[in-house]
C-alpha cells in the first residue's frame, strides 16, 4: 500500500513537472509569434510600404511622413537599453524610428538636444557630418553644422547623403550591406523617415555607398521631390514603426525619434 501511494506521488509531480514546461513553451513561442517583425502578407496589403524596382537585391522601403513636427520627440536611450518596441508602446508612438550612433561608453557621438536640453555638444567628423534639427517654431531641417540658438532637438549623425537637392559622393572604408534609416526633408519642407532593408533579410540592405542611388529610387517610388538627406544608424542597431510594419534591432539602439499619437 505504501509503495502505491509513493508511486501516485513521483506521477502526479511529473505530471506537474511535465505541465509547467508545457505551458513555459507555449508561453514562449506566443512571445516569438506576436514579436515578428514583418506580417506575412504581400507588400501590396503593408501600409507605407514598397518593394524598390531595379535595385538588383531584393530591397524594400518602409516610411512615415511627419504630419506634425510638433509631435516628434527625441528620446535618450543610451544608458536605459530598453527595447525599441517597448519605448514606443510606452510613448504611444504612432510612428517611430531609431536615431544616430553611440559609443562604446554609451554616449551619444555628437550634438544630441532633446526637449532643449543638451546631453552633448558638437563634434563634426568627416563620417557624422550632418544633424537633423527642430527648432522653438517647429521648423526642420538638415545642416552641416550646429545650430546657432536653442533648439527642441538636435541629433549629428551622418553621413549626409544628399544637400540642397544634390546627391552627395560617399567613400566608405570597409563597406557592408547593412538595413538603412534615413531622415529626409522636401522641397515642400516635408519630414519623412526611411528605412531601406533586404525583404528575404531584415537586417541587410544596401551598402552605404549605394544610398544615394536608393534616394533617387524612393523620391520615384513616392513621387517626392528631396532636397536634403542624412544617414541615421542602420544594421543591427536599427529599428523601426509605421501602421503596417515593426522592424526591432538585434542589439540595442541608442535614441528613438517617436512621433506621438
Amino acid at each position: 500500500m505504501q509503495k502505491k501511494i509513493v508511486l501516485i506521488v513521483i506521477f502526479l509531480v511529473a505530471f506537474s513537472l511535465l505541465t509547467y514546461f508545457f505551458k513555459s513553451s507555449v508561453s514562449r513561442n506566443v512571445t516569438r509569434d506576436t514579436s515578428m517583425p514583418i506580417p506575412v502578407v504581400p507588400v501590396s496589403n503593408l501600409k507605407n510600404t514598397t518593394d524598390l524596382p531595379g535595385g538588383g537585391q531584393n530591397y524594400r522601403i518602409s516610411w512615415f511622413k511627419v504630419d506634425d513636427i510638433g509631435l516628434l520627440n527625441l528620446i535618450p536611450n543610451f544608458k536605459e537599453k530598453k527595447e525599441f518596441n517597448e519605448i514606443a508602446v510606452a510613448e504611444n508612438c504612432k510612428a517611430a524610428s531609431n536615431g544616430g550612433f553611440y559609443t562604446k561608453e554609451d554616449s551619444p557621438t555628437g550634438l544630441f538636444i532633446t526637449g532643449g536640453k543638451v546631453m552633448k555638444k558638437w563634434e563634426k567628423t568627416d563620417f557624422l557630418n550632418g544633424v537633423f534639427v527642430v527648432d522653438n517654431n517647429n521648423k526642420a531641417f538638415i545642416g552641416d553644422k550646429g545650430p546657432g540658438g536653442e533648439v527642441k532637438i538636435a541629433l549629428e549623425t551622418g553621413p549626409i547623403i544628399k544637400r540642397n537637392s544634390q546627391l552627395k559622393v560617399l567613400s566608405v572604408a570597409n563597406d557592408k550591406r547593412a538595413r538603412r534609416v534615413l531622415v529626409g526633408i522636401t522641397k515642400a519642407e516635408e519630414v519623412y523617415f526611411f528605412v531601406i532593408y533586404d525583404s528575404t533579410s531584415y537586417y541587410l540592405g544596401p551598402y552605404l555607398v549605394e544610398t544615394g542611388k536608393m534616394v533617387q529610387m524612393i523620391e520615384n517610388s513616392l513621387k517626392i521631390s528631396l532636397r536634403d538627406v542624412l544617414n541615421l544608424d542602420g544594421g543591427s542597431a536599427s529599428a523601426f514603426l509605421n501602421d503596417g510594419i515593426l522592424l526591432t534591432e538585434a542589439t540595442p539602439v541608442g535614441s528613438i525619434f517617436c512621433l506621438k499619437r
